[in-house]
């Protein structure tokens, strides 16, 4: 970034950079520090949208820590603002956190309903990389209750949007999702495709 332009940022922006820095660096509780202080300030000046994304990245900050409590309250905090705001994609990705938090505490059925929460606000925002994010969650969730029916149509769904997808970070989470999705309903030599595609993806 541009010295002019990083002079500018405000200490809610700035605090809230650093603490995302430190999530994709897997410093959780730093990065619970910098993203708690983002919250206070953004609260303070009222600052909607930055308050669901503090509060977004805190919830997966917390459920790397394994507070599944705490990160449920802030992810369904940051899904409300969302929510409140339309901006579907968002809600998209949060609502794929809680669900995929909710597989992790063992709750099936509240993980399927969060997942098709985020499949409809994909769709709603006409959003492909969220779509096909949302889907392979499904098709593992559905994959893992033996719906093997609903788990192969989505998993086809989410394979058939990856070229509308920009190769990245996503993208390689995506394609790794779906081998494991794949390797359960014994399709090896897709599996394998995917594998590499994913592991030509520079991080």
């Amino acid at each position: 970034m541009h010295p002019d332009l990083e002079a500018r940022k405000t200490p809610a922006s700035w605090l809230y950079d650093v603490g995302k820095a430190y999530v994709e660096s897997g410093q959780f509780e730093s990065a619970i520090e910098y993203l708690r202080a983002s919250l206070d300030v953004s609260k303070r000046i009222g600052k909607v949208r930055s308050i669901a994304e503090c509060l977004s990245e805190l919830g997966t900050a917390y459920s790397h820590l394994g507070n599944f409590a705490e990160a449920e309250k802030v992810l369904n905090e940051s899904r409300f603002l969302y929510h409140r705001a339309r901006d579907n994609r968002m809600v998209a990705n949060v609502s794929r956190e809680l669900g995929l938090l909710a597989s992790r505490s063992g709750d099936a059925n509240e993980a399927v309903a969060s997942c098709l929460d985020s499949y409809r606000a994909a769709q709603r925002a006409h959003a492909p990389a969220e779509t096909a994010a949302a889907a392979a969650c499904l098709a593992a969730l559905y994959g893992q209750m033996n719906n093997h029916t609903e788990s192969q149509r989505l998993c086809a769904e989410a394979m058939k949007r990856l070229g509308e997808i920009p190769s990245g970070r996503m993208k390689r989470q995506l394609l790794e999702q779906l081998v494991l999705v794949l390797l359960n309903q014994n399709q090896l030599e897709e599996a394998r495709r995917l594998m590499l595609e994913a592991s030509a993806i520079e991080e």
